[in-house]
């Protein structure tokens, strides 16, 4: 586990995530090419989501217990610049 913080001061603890889960972690996203030739990039917030919720034992005041994930009021909380900032620091 490491403990970080935001630039907003928001201190997070950060898992040891395995390669196995890393491996699913990083399979969420997907990239589409189209019949048209265009392409699109498909999951991208569920993917930062997942990150969060498997990457995250400690946001703020909330501490994991017997290996709960971090729930919907607790990242309610963050704005959208501190959950992109969380989302980088855990796939580091």
């Amino acid at each position: 586990m490491t403990e970080k913080k935001l630039s907003s001061g928001t201190k997070i603890v950060i898992k040891d995530l395995g390669e196995d889960k890393i491996a699913d972690l990083k399979d969420i996203m997907v990239f589409c090419t189209h019949p048209d030739g265009r392409t699109s990039i498909q999951n991208v917030n569920k993917q930062r989501l997942a990150w969060m919720r498997e990457g995250l034992s400690g946001l703020g005041e909330w501490k994991a217990k017997n290996g709960e994930m971090v729930t919907d009021d607790i990242l309610k909380s963050l704005t959208e610049e501190e959950k992109d900032e969380a989302y980088k620091l855990i796939q580091e």
